[in-house]
């Protein structure tokens, strides 16, 4: 497998700025965050604007650096499952927005999230999870015109989406080469059965990862080894099943207070390492 970083460590950093350090440290494979505003304005990447797109698309090409994927927006105003038909449309257009963001990137995934708020499971199921799926449906037709594929996220369990059974069903009958899961290895450690069973039970849909580590009690997003995850035996299930290409970490900075750059050594030490079978520590 490829190692790959997303950009979300450098949320509040413009793109162009980060990617030299990106190469410099060893990936040359990434996913491209769409997120988050900033008084206002777009602090990392401005998707919307096509001068915007050109200018990460040359800069890209003259680090020798891949688009694998494309995390799209979510906010509380960009919800798939929104009961409010308002904020779903409103969520339709940007995400069919960012899926031509990534096409014209290269890239050959678009992350989306089922749901996007802590209040989601406060709301009708049933009504949420027909809003989601209508809005799958409409972009699994999108993704097909591009031949791109959507990775529907494996929420946080306390969010719509965060439950395997329902994932299942919201993607039930798409084929699984234009649809199919991103396993978040944070997400899905805070899951009942933990990260191990709930990849088994959605690796032969899984197409996308986002490897971090967690300590079992918050979505820690950490670099792998320095949580509760059993790695060893996780990554030997992700190459047991020939799910993905590319091992993609999604580390970030949160309240560790680390340097970004000491969190892109280390996590692509990491990768290096458990790649290759061995432990971290």
């Amino acid at each position: 497998m490829k190692i790959g970083i997303s950009t979300g460590l450098f949320f509040d950093r413009d793109i162009l700025e980060v990617l030299p350090e990106i190469k410099e440290t060893g990936f040359d494979i990434v996913e491209i965050w769409t997120g988050t505003e900033q008084y206002g304005a777009f602090s990392h990447f401005e998707w919307h604007k096509d001068r915007e797109i050109q200018a990460l698309g040359i800069a890209l090409k003259g680090l020798d650096i891949e688009v694998e994927s494309l995390h799209s927006p979510f906010s509380e105003l960009i919800d798939i499952s929104s009961p409010d038909e308002n904020i779903r449309s409103f969520a339709m257009e940007e995400i069919e927005r960012s899926m031509y963001c990534l096409k014209r990137l290269g890239g050959k995934i678009l992350v989306v999230h089922p749901a996007a708020t802590d209040e989601s499971l406060k709301d009708d199921i049933a009504v949420r999870f027909a809003k989601c799926r209508r809005s799958l449906e409409h972009l699994y037709v999108r993704a097909q015109d591009l031949d791109v594929q959507i990775a529907v996220e494996t929420q946080l369990p306390h969010i719509f989406g965060g439950e395997v059974s329902a994932l299942m069903r919201l993607i039930d009958g798409f084929s699984p080469s234009v649809c199919g899961f991103c396993f978040d290895s944070s997400h899905a450690n805070l899951y009942r059965k933990g990260a191990l069973s709930t990849f088994d039970e959605l690796s032969l849909r899984v197409i996308a990862l986002h490897i971090s580590d967690n300590k079992g009690s918050a979505d820690d997003h950490l670099v792998p080894g320095d949580g509760l995850i059993d790695w060893r035996e996780l990554v030997y299930r992700i190459k047991k099943s020939g799910c993905c290409e590319v091992f993609m970490l999604e580390v970030l900075r949160g309240k560790t207070g680390a340097a970004s750059r000491d969190i892109l050594l280390n996590a692509r030490r990491a990768a290096v390492k458990l790649l290759k079978g061995d432990r971290l520590k």
